[in-house]
């Protein structure tokens, strides 16, 4: 009918603090819009009814508590083609996950530790969002490591694991990185990966 409509989303992200049922009071927004004869004026808009949420208790047995609706592990190392003792390669490592926040992802470079190399963290991205659906928060964490071998020989980069809690399936699941092993020239040692 000629009429035109202004339609504003709002995302918000809620952080139960206890589980149980919770009942959060109708959402309400304030605002101004034009008036009919100039100027503004403010208006309210305020939901039918309250948000009612069944919270459910945190797995004990599950540790760290990372509930998400799904989770994604991948590492690359950028190396030259020949490797020394002393010569560094970087590690990055990438964390994905849907139904939760950056904060929440963990830190991996407690797995990291070796005797083999010396480990220096440079930098961690964090990015998230809105999954294209719009149901749920996206999380990716990306960390930069650079990895200084010690000696020559074959040398083993430790096994990462994330372990989480599949809220499609209620089930406790483990993303992993396989150990990967490096090859240093030098006593001992031979060229290539």
């Amino acid at each position: 009918g000629g009429r035109q409509e202004l339609v504003s989303e709002f995302v918000l992200s809620l952080t139960p603090l206890r589980p149980g049922n919770l009942e959060l009071p109708p959402p309400k927004v304030t605002g101004t819009r034009p008036g009919a004869y100039g100027g503004s004026e403010r208006y309210t808009a305020t939901a039918a009814g309250p948000i009612r949420l069944t919270v459910r208790p945190a797995m004990a047995s599950v540790q760290p508590w990372l509930p998400l609706h799904s989770l994604t592990l991948n590492g690359s190392i950028d190396r030259p083609e020949r490797l020394a003792p002393g010569q560094p390669v970087t590690l990055i490592i990438e964390i994905g996950a849907e139904g939760g926040r950056p904060s929440q992802l963990p830190n991996l470079e407690e797995q990291l530790v070796s005797p083999d190399f010396r480990i220096y963290r440079e930098q961690t991205l964090n990015d998230g969002g809105l999954s294209k659906d719009g149901r749920h928060l996206t999380a990716k964490r990306s960390e930069y490591y650079t990895l200084v071998p010690q000696s020559g020989g074959t040398l083993r980069l430790p096994e990462i694991t994330v372990p989480w809690w599949n809220l499609e399936t209620n089930t406790r699941q483990v993303a992993s990185l396989p150990i990967r092993t490096l090859s240093i020239q030098g006593p001992g040692g031979a060229a290539g990966l």
